[in-house]
């Protein structure tokens, strides 16, 4: 695996305030697009407006602990292994 998927906090809690049905339709979607790499299938309207949002975040998400984790570390509790270790 060449770099991280980060669920964040926010992603999690956004998944959870969703529908049983979008949650479920946005979860696989996630999952086929961002760690298969096959894209997101049929989506409605809505829940493709809604995938898009949660994907920019674990986008966001997971390059941002990348970008951490390429600087030198300067403790042994730097930000980017205590935002590994709570994940």
């Amino acid at each position: 695996m060449e770099k991280p998927i980060i669920l964040s906090e926010r992603v999690i809690n956004t998944l959870k305030s969703l529908a049983p049905q979008q949650r479920k339709a946005i979860a696989w979607a996630l999952m086929d697009d961002i760690v298969l790499g096959e894209g997101t299938g049929n989506l409605s309207p809505m829940n493709a407006m809604l995938y898009a949002m949660i994907a920019h975040y674990v986008r966001q998400d997971s390059s941002r602990l990348s970008d951490l984790s390429d600087r030198p570390s300067t403790t042994p509790f730097d930000r980017s292994q205590r935002m590994a270790l709570a994940l």
